[in-house]
């Protein structure tokens, strides 16, 4: 679980019996102080050091500064009614400058909208109108949040989250079950192409950012675009699906502006930064690829249009449109996407002539928290063979070559992965997880990615420094782990070396050089080697507090991974490989 200081104070409690067009915020634009506090009314501030109330031609706002990295914030309560609010439309004007994130991922500037139980507990996660780092003038920000039916309270923070700059706030607004239309040309079948709403990703867009990404101001001709920034060759992409009648449709027009900034290309040739898409029928992307939109390495600086027109496949039911960074590195911008309709006579087909799905017969999706009750229908946790490691170590069997424990029971596992972060959960969060998949069957996980520098925790606490020792509570964490998942009768796959990049005091020379998991160069490397074999024997000596044995002792971990996806066969796919490496390499051999 995210580590967040949320301050408690004696705050004002409003009661919410209003229309959907009312704002449930009060004194959102900061104009109203009765007492001359210099606090707005109904806001508390967590200090006076740093937060002010501010004005400027008349017009009052919120200033927050930081010098070092602290947690800072205004916030305001507000009592619902639980169950009565769906959702609610956040705005904001923001303002920032010289932002710089804190060690976590999640400290930034930000606006927060946290949900509290009639006890006090907070549900629903962490939902922002969104988070920024930089510098922008101002922009009015905007994003919708579903409200957990358990909720009595909403919390609305504008924070300086453990990281330094400045951000002023203003116009602050929450509005229940709004009714919201983001605005796009008639015959725009995308939603929110121009990137002007969102939190971490923009409205209506899934995908996957592995590397880093924000709105940023200005963009092309408007206030926001998307900017996207990887350090390294992964995928980085927004996605967003369309429905498509072919009734009506019999072509599209899609389009879009970008910036890029040192794009390397991957290890495929269409590996860059590029808008693409897919068609789909019933059973999925179907047919070739079709040709990409645009793509584009190296530095534009300027704003560049790119655009292409498709003719529509009769069997399409919806096309996926991607755009971002495809397993390449540097800095992608991108705004203004659009797909543009047209029926089979040329003409542009309008929104308002495309019939939405009928969703009268749905109904609302709304899982409630599990017990894990002795009375489930499906629980499978009693079907464990537990503890773990009950039968001895794994062997191969002589007889038959299958898979066998010390004592002879056949081993058969059914299970999936643990990636990143998601290995070094909380106490709380571990008991939950492990009761999960104890429920679902699962009698082995894989620990993956551990060691991954982009992970938040990986097992080296993110330190900037070095990779040669391991945090504490991190290996806390995974000793927790591996304990309830042996309690538990689920055995442990263990990844050793997967996405590791050294740091500058780890003895390697070009150190900011190497590949993401010393990927091939480690089979040519002394340097690289004896650093991966400190590593394991380290991991594999360490005592776990919890089982009172050290990882190579354990017979509930029964398999390692020591390289992942790598090998000298990659070496002319991998364009990461500094030229000394091939050069060494071609000396070898």
């Amino acid at each position: 679980m995210r580590k967040i200081t949320i301050f408690v104070f004696l705050f004002f409690t409003l009661y919410v019996f209003l229309s959907a067009s009312d704002n449930i915020l009060k004194n959102g634009d900061f104009e109203t102080d009765e007492n001359n506090d210099s606090t707005p009314d109904f806001w508390v501030f967590s200090t006076k050091d740093g937060i002010s109330l501010e004005k400027e031609n008349e017009n009052k706002f919120i200033h927050l500064k930081n010098t070092k990295n602290e947690y800072k914030e205004a916030n305001q309560t507000i009592l619902i009614e639980p169950g009565k609010i769906k959702s609610v439309l956040v705005k904001a004007k923001i303002k920032i400058k010289n932002i710089l994130p804190g060690p976590q991922e999640w400290e930034w500037a930000r606006v927060m909208v946290l949900f509290f139980d009639t006890k006090g507990v907070q549900v629903g996660g962490w939902p922002e109108l969104g988070r920024w780092k930089g510098s922008f003038d101002w922009s009015e920000k905007m994003n919708i949040i579903n409200v957990p039916p358990e909720a009595r309270s909403i919390m609305v923070q504008i924070q300086l989250s453990n990281c330094t700059g400045e951000m002023w706030a203003d116009d602050l607004q929450l509005l229940p079950d709004v009714e919201f239309n983001i605005p796009r040309d008639e015959d725009d079948l995308l939603m929110n192409g121009d990137m002007e709403f969102g939190s971490s990703k923009p409205l209506y867009w899934g995908g996957w950012i592995n590397g880093d990404a924000s709105f940023e101001s200005p963009g092309y001709k408007s206030p926001s675009c998307f900017k996207i920034t990887n350090t390294s060759p992964v995928f980085s992409m927004l996605i967003q699906e369309i429905p498509i009648d072919t009734s009506k449709i019999a072509s599209i027009k899609v389009s879009g502006w970008y910036k890029i900034k040192d794009v390397e290309q991957g290890i495929n040739p269409w590996e860059k930064a590029r808008i693409s898409i897919e068609f789909h029928n019933e059973t999925g992307r179907f047919g070739d690829w079709p040709p990409v939109v645009g793509e584009a390495t190296g530095t534009i600086d300027e704003w560049t249009y790119m655009e292409r027109e498709y003719l529509v496949p009769k069997e399409t039911k919806s096309i996926q449109v991607f755009a971002g960074l495809l397993n390449a590195k540097g800095t992608m911008w991108l705004d203004r996407i659009k797909v543009n309709a047209k029926d089979a006579k040329g003409k542009p087909v309008k929104i308002v002539d495309i019939k939405t799905e009928d969703k009268s017969d749905w109904y609302e999706f709304n899982p409630v928290q599990d017990t894990y009750s002795k009375n489930a229908i499906i629980d499978f946790t009693d079907e464990l063979d537990k503890p773990a490691g009950k039968h001895g170590f794994i062997k191969i069997s002589e007889k038959d070559k299958s898979l066998i424990f010390e004592d002879g029971t056949p081993a058969r596992f059914w299970g999936t992965n643990l990636v990143g972060g998601d290995v070094f959960l909380t106490h709380d969060e571990i008991d939950k997880m492990v009761k999960r998949l104890a429920k679902l069957g699962v009698n082995i996980v894989r620990l993956h990615h551990m060691d991954a520098y982009w992970a938040e925790p990986n097992i080296f606490g993110n330190s900037k420094q070095t990779t040669r020792q391991f945090s504490e509570e991190s290996l806390d964490r995974l000793d927790y782990l591996i304990y309830k998942l042996k309690e538990a009768g689920i055995y442990v796959f263990m990844d050793l070396l997967v996405h590791r990049k050294p740091g500058p005091d780890d003895g390697i020379d070009e150190w900011e050089k190497i590949p993401a998991g010393m990927k091939e160069i480690i089979y040519i490397d002394e340097k690289l080697q004896n650093l991966t074999k400190e590593y394991i024997k380290n991991l594999l000596e360490h005592k776990n507090k919890y089982t009172g044995f050290t990882y190579i002792e354990e017979p509930s971990i029964v398999f390692m991974e020591i390289i992942n996806e790598s090998s000298l066969f990659y070496w002319d796919r991998n364009k990461d490989i500094p030229e000394k490496y091939t050069q060494k390499l071609n000396e070898l051999f």
